[in-house]
């Protein structure tokens, strides 16, 4: 067995994307099915277990960030849409006498969306070590012992920017 060509078989990397999924893993030059929050995510890291916890905190940060953006804006169209509605009839006493709780949703959803999408948009940074945890767990595969690469490193330190750059 050629320890090149298995490398460059099984080993992922990440390219940016554009859109909604800001990273994109490939595998042998293809792109992984990944759905936009994760979903499918563990089938692909399910053979190294401390990359699979990655890759689960991957999908969950996504689906509880695109949640908790949703809700917020949500709650800011409801909030703008009383408001209009409001100022259509003209009554200017239920605009004064509610101006409090309205003006509350539409803080608090502007809060929670900008949470949602920061919580959404961190999550690219745990798929990234769930790919150095596998790829590092593959190399080890044929390294002695005495070379082995140090997996306590991409848990730490983690994300894009601690990778594994190989040529074959």
């Amino acid at each position: 067995m050629n320890p090149a060509l298995v490398l460059r078989d099984e080993l992922m990397y990440l390219k940016l994307n554009q859109g909604w999924s800001p990273v994109m893993v490939l595998q042998n030059g293809h792109p992984l099915q990944i759905g936009m929050l994760g979903g499918g995510v563990e089938r692909y890291f399910s053979d190294v277990p401390p990359a699979l916890e990655e890759a689960r905190g991957y999908r969950s940060l996504r689906t509880v960030g695109f949640a908790l953006w949703l809700t917020g804006l949500g709650l800011l169209v409801a909030d703008l849409g009383w408001e209009l509605v409001t100022l259509a009839q003209k009554d200017q006493s239920v605009l004064t006498t509610n101006l409090v709780p309205w003006g509350a949703i539409l803080v608090g959803g502007a809060v929670l969306g900008g949470v949602g999408g920061a919580i959404f948009s961190s999550a690219p940074t745990r798929l990234a070590r769930a790919v150095n945890i596998r790829n590092a767990t593959i190399l080890n595969r044929f390294l002695s012992p005495d070379q082995q690469v140090d997996l306590n490193l991409f848990a730490l330190r983690g994300g894009a920017g601690v990778g594994l750059r190989m040529t074959f």
